[in-house]
């Protein structure tokens, strides 16, 4: 494998790896804001079943 190969499959190698961590981080920013909603939503399944409680 000459040299040049190796260097366009670092380039390649360091592309895809660029790649896959932007759409990591892309994955994880939606992951945190379902979570977000998740308590978001209990809590306000807490207040309304307290409402509904109290009459």
């Amino acid at each position: 494998m000459s040299s040049e190969e190796v260097e366009q499959e670092l380039a390649s190698s360091r592309k895809e790896l660029s790649t896959k961590d932007y759409n990591s981080q892309s994955l994880l920013k939606k992951l945190n804001e379902v979570n977000g909603r998740i308590t978001q939503l209990g809590q306000e399944i807490i207040k309304k079943e307290k409402e509904v409680k109290d009459g």
